[in-house]
């Protein structure tokens, strides 16, 4: 009966080790390194390696597209057309933003023709 109480208390101990060992260690691969010229504010995930990245470089604002083989610039903004993210990440949100971005250009090219 000892025998298998011990077995349990080791094992819910080696489990309880390997879970923290994971989390400290997915903690330092993925932190976003964000500093004072450059940010990552966003990504959205399209498939397993491959996502956008928005990113703040000093006062431009850079989407990047990642994938596997390849990272390429898709589009740099000025900073201050991004001036929701730099001042609260947590209110807006990348598709929102893109589909307000759009809609102005759309209101734009309207008033144009």
């Amino acid at each position: 009966m000892w025998d298998i109480i011990r077995i349990v208390f080791y094992f819910i101990i080696i489990i309880g080790l390997i879970y923290l060992a994971a989390r400290i260690f997915k903690r330092k691969i993925f932190q976003s390194g964000d500093g004072q010229y450059l940010q990552v504010i966003e990504r959205m995930y399209f498939a397993p390696k491959r996502f956008l990245s928005l990113v703040r470089v000093k006062d431009r604002v850079i989407l990047f597209s990642i994938s596997e083989k390849r990272i390429q610039e898709v589009q740099t903004w000025a900073l201050d057309e991004f001036e929701d993210f730099t001042k609260d990440n947590s209110t807006s949100s990348f598709p929102g933003y893109f589909k307000k971005y759009f809609e102005k250009y759309r209101r734009d090219d309207s008033e144009n023709n």
